[in-house]
């Protein structure tokens, strides 16, 4: 223990006392950062409980990284990508001398979240590590970063994730814009109450189709949202078609629930933002609805191109509201 309490010698008494008071059940390892790497480095325990979480073959920081549980609602909202990317950014600022993050982890079918300390010694060249457990009661804040990103009748992500989704588009993604036929029907009819029932029932429909290439969000009222990841035409379509399937079976009175379905296509270097596609796939809404309630139509980038020739998205859009406002 004399060779722990040197490491830590540069580590002030306060700092000492809130890292340790009352944590006996914890797990402390320390771990070298001469390269800046401290976690990829073999780390050295101080104290061991990963144990009893079934832990057993944990060599490094990493290695807790590869058990986050990608289902956790905090790594649903930015993607595990961007959580470990911002995570390990922090713990490798050498600038920064300590401070705190969360690890939903999942072992087999165990879930459990970690809260994790780390203090930084310069001159030694080490960070220290603590680990304790946090019970679900006590973690209002992934409650309260989650209520940020979620839409609260229907459990879908809301407006908020799909623009920071938008925001950090890559690679192939189709972006498809929802809209309920009838709808404002059905609350004049019923009560908007009846209506949010509705609602509550066609998001739990979605969530059934939703996987790791489609996730879908709910804009505001009766408008809905989705983006297809990495899939082929083909794909999209069979999930489309799901879709379709999914809200007839979606059981309200004698009324037939349906969707027009608006969507484009994203790809690196084609042109546009993630957000000039939700447009795009927007008035691609507009038109479906023009051709067949219920039916889908896909804008493609070559179509949009020759619409800003002579117009914009924003000016169609605009036509063709007023268009079936007036019934016509």
């Amino acid at each position: 223990m004399q060779d722990f309490s040197n490491i830590l010698s540069k580590i002030n008494q306060q700092e000492l006392y809130e890292l340790f008071v009352g944590e006996d059940n914890c797990s402390i390892l320390r771990v070298s950062d001469k390269k800046n790497s401290c976690i990829d480095e073999e780390c050295d325990f101080i104290f061991n409980n990963f144990e009893k979480f079934g832990l057993l073959n944990i060599n490094s920081i990493n290695d807790l990284f590869a058990c986050i549980d990608n289902k956790s609602e905090l790594i649903e909202i930015v993607g595990v990508e961007k959580f470990l990317s911002n995570l390990k950014d922090d713990i490798l600022n050498i600038h920064s001398r300590n401070g705190n993050f969360y690890l939903p982890l999942k072992n087999n079918h165990r879930k459990f979240c970690l809260e994790a300390t780390y203090l930084r010694n310069f001159d030694k060249k080490e960070v220290l590590f603590l680990f304790k457990e946090r019970v679900e009661s006590e973690l209002n804040f992934e409650k309260l970063y989650a209520d940020s990103y979620k839409d609260k009748l229907t459990g879908l992500f809301n407006f908020n994730s799909l623009k920071m989704h938008l925001d950090t588009i890559h690679g192939s993604r189709y972006i498809g814009f929802m809209d309920l036929d009838d709808f404002k029907e059905i609350n004049d009819t019923y009560s908007h109450k009846v209506g949010d029932d509705l609602l509550i029932r066609i998001g739990y429909a979605l969530i059934s189709i939703a996987n790791d290439n489609v996730i879908f969000y709910r804009r505001g009222g009766d408008e809905f949202a989705f983006m297809g990841i990495d899939l082929t035409p083909l794909q999209m379509k069979k999930i489309i078609d799901k879709i379709k399937l999914a809200i007839s079976n979606v059981e309200f009175k004698d009324k037939k629930i349906k969707f027009s379905i608006g969507y484009s296509k994203y790809e690196d270097g084609c042109g546009f933002s993630g957000l000039e596609l939700l447009q795009a796939a927007d008035l691609a809404m507009y038109k479906s609805k023009a051709e067949h309630l219920g039916n889908e139509y896909f804008i493609s980038i070559d179509e949009i191109k020759k619409i800003n020739e002579t117009s914009s998205i924003e000016k169609e859009i605009s036509l063709l509201s007023s268009k079936r406002k007036r019934g016509s």
